[in-house]
């Protein structure tokens, strides 16, 4: 999906995109930053209108007749203030079955797909969720961002038990477009073999991407052509 005919974000917008958000970090290629926890009453430039809230199940567990995993809610929004998108993904609704993974421990995630568009990164606690990442890295070519959580989502297999989910990412961008062809990687481990990684990827995760040219109207270039025209007429009168 593209997100097109967006105002683009001003010049005095782009100088100050590093500074202008509070308690949150640029995440540039090849750096690890803190993550850390804001709220729309201490970042307005996180308010806005949601245009693509999906959801798509992740099943960390191998077994057919058994299901351990979460929701990721694949959340776009377009900043009020900045005009420009944050992605805001988020796991949520844990299942877990038992199966062969026992309780489950999420230990992070990663999305691949952001090429290099500036990214500001933090979460907010003024929304659902439980834990939120303690640092985040980019790959060196600038397309993957990866969060860690230092404490584990855990995702218990009895229903009194610990079920955690993850808070809204905040990751504001300079992009104005986004089309749903990210993947999530999804890490973790299983109570039963805590040795083994459990790494599972999620199709379809919402990007930023470049936007389109916006195509002149048909009148535009009826316009052009005619004062063409006249620049031409007036051309000849000279050489004439």
């Amino acid at each position: 999906m593209n997100m097109t005919g967006l105002a683009p974000l001003c010049a005095a917008a782009l100088l100050t995109f590093g500074a202008s958000q509070a308690g949150a970090l640029p995440l540039t290629a090849g750096d690890t930053i803190a993550m850390t926890a804001t709220t729309v009453a201490e970042t307005p430039e996180l308010g806005g209108t949601v245009v693509n809230d999906g959801l798509i199940f992740a099943d960390l567990d191998s077994a057919d007749l058994f299901a351990a995993g979460y929701n990721v809610q694949n959340r776009v929004v377009v900043s009020a203030l900045l005009e420009t998108l944050i992605f805001a993904p988020r796991l949520r609704d844990p299942v877990n079955t038992l199966g062969t993974v026992g309780i489950l421990y999420i230990d992070g995630f990663s999305i691949s797909g952001y090429g290099d568009f500036a990214v500001d990164a933090s979460y907010r606690t003024d929304g659902s969720g439980d834990v939120g990442p303690t640092s985040a890295s980019r790959s060196a070519d600038g397309d993957t961002l990866t969060f860690d959580f230092g404490f584990p989502l855990v995702n218990h297999y009895l229903a009194e038990e610990v079920h955690q989910t993850s808070y809204f990412l905040s990751l504001v961008t300079d992009a104005t477009a986004f089309e749903n062809t990210g993947i999530m990687t999804i890490f973790g481990r299983g109570s039963l073999d805590p040795t083994t990684r459990i790494e599972v990827q999620v199709g379809g995760i919402a990007v930023p991407v470049a936007a389109p040219a916006v195509p002149l109207p048909a009148s535009a270039f009826l316009l052009i052509g005619a004062l063409g025209g006249v620049a031409g007429m007036k051309r000849r009168k000279r050489l004439g």
